[in-house]
């Protein structure tokens, strides 16, 4: 059976919707879809695990006095994890802010009510964060220019942000944006040379011996995935082959979708064996149908 991409939102414990791939909202499903799906009965891998946030439906005095970094702009992007099981949520702003929440420890809920503080931790004043991940256990963050910064979170001391890689050469431009891959750190950003016309992405690997940025000319068998709230990558045994290897498969860039429908899939993909071409999912219609309409195990014909 060809192997099909789906992406799903879980916001209470077994019950999910269905995202629309690469974005932020869920599909409106049919009357007839079905409701129960027991994952037991087919081969399912989980490729990635994203979190997002979402203004509460039954809304107090305390959320909204306490959610002016959350909700006064578009919140780009949030990353859960843990130091010594405490909990902490880091969240990029679109202007380039980072805020913290501090959960407490994962086994204690009576921290998740009202007195949750956000903390401003990087106004976006000098330089702006452009991506912020989880790499083995550190909570690294990355600028316009392409520096790399650590930040080290405690229970209750003051956020440390100290740079730890310079910038990639030529920095600027576009933003950039970090993906994990075989346990490396990896830049990708695209280019905006006018005269380059070998190259409309350029792939860079971490060094951590030099703590340089190193240009990458083939991802091997892996395939990048870059949504508006997220990165993985992904081999093509993961994938069965569905995606073949050497893509970048990316979201934000509004000039190539300006023509497409609202029913298109808003997906770009770039492949780095044939670096001058950039192009939509639906010129590829192969890479398409992993995405969109689902197998007739999910939507069956009738």
């Amino acid at each position: 059976m060809p192997s099909f991409i789906l992406f799903v939102d879980q916001s209470n414990p077994e019950k999910v919707s269905i995202r629309k791939p690469f974005s932020q909202f869920s599909y409106s499903l049919p009357v007839n879809f079905p409701r129960n799906f027991n994952l037991l009965s087919f081969h399912a891998s989980e490729l990635g695990r994203f979190y997002n946030l979402s203004r509460p439906l039954n809304r107090d005095a305390n959320l909204d006095r306490l959610s002016e970094f959350v909700f006064s702009g578009l919140i780009r992007k949030v990353v859960l994890f843990s130091i010594d099981n405490l909990f902490f949520v880091v969240g990029l702003a679109d202007d380039g802010k980072l805020g913290l929440l501090r959960l407490g420890l994962g086994d204690k809920n009576e921290n998740l009510g009202g007195q949750l503080q956000w903390e401003i931790i990087h106004d976006a004043k000098g330089y702006r964060f452009d991506d912020i991940v989880d790499f083995r256990g550190r909570m690294l963050g990355i600028d316009r220019r392409g520096r790399v910064y650590k930040l080290e979170i405690g229970s209750s001391s003051p956020v440390m942000i100290s740079v730890i890689a310079p910038p990639i050469a030529g920095g600027g431009g576009r933003r950039k944006r970090l993906v994990e891959s075989l346990g490396r750190l990896h830049l990708v950003v695209r280019s905006n040379i006018r005269e380059e016309t070998d190259a409309m992405f350029k792939v860079y690997e971490l060094n951590e011996n030099t703590k340089k940025w190193v240009v990458v000319k083939s991802l091997g068998d892996r395939t990048f995935f870059f949504g508006l709230d997220f990165s993985f990558s992904a081999s093509a045994d993961e994938l069965r082959g569905s995606c073949g290897k050497n893509w970048v498969l990316y979201d934000d860039d509004s000039d190539l979708f300006r023509n497409l429908k609202s029913k298109d899939l808003h997906v770009g993909v770039w492949r780095l064996e044939d670096a001058a071409h950039l192009g939509v999912i639906g010129s590829h219609p192969e890479l398409a149908k992993v995405f969109w309409p689902p197998p007739t195990w999910i939507w069956p014909n009738e």
